[in-house]
C-alpha cells in the first residue's frame, strides 16, 4: 500500500501569550526591598491583612465592653412613671 497523503511544510502557528502582572501592592513590596520574590510578598501581604483584622477585632472588643450597661428602669434611685391597673369588672 502506498500513501498518498503528502504533507506541506509544517507551519508553525505562536500564540502570544500574556504573562499576568502581579498587582500594584505586591509591586510596591517588592520595591521596598522587604522580600525578594512575589511569593514572599504575596504572603507579607496576607500577614498585614491578617494582623489587620486582629487588630480591628480587639479594638471593637474594648470599645463595646467599655460601653455604659443598659439602664435599668426599676433600679433604685430612678423615676419611673406605672400606670395602676384598671379593673375591669363584666
Amino acid at each position: 500500500m502506498s500513501s498518498d497523503l503528502q504533507l506541506d511544510e509544517e507551519k508553525v502557528f505562536s500564540r502570544r501569550t500574556e504573562v499576568p502582572q502581579s498587582s500594584a501592592f505586591v509591586r510596591f513590596i517588592l520595591s521596598t526591598r522587604l522580600v525578594k520574590t512575589e511569593k514572599q510578598a504575596e504572603y507579607m501581604l496576607l500577614g498585614v491583612a491578617g494582623a489587620g483584622l486582629i487588630v480591628t477585632i480587639i479594638v471593637s472588643v474594648i470599645f463595646l465592653r467599655g460601653s455604659n450597661p443598659p439602664v435599668n428602669p426599676y433600679r433604685e434611685g430612678q423615676s419611673v412613671l406605672i400606670y395602676p391597673r384598671v379593673n375591669q369588672s363584666p
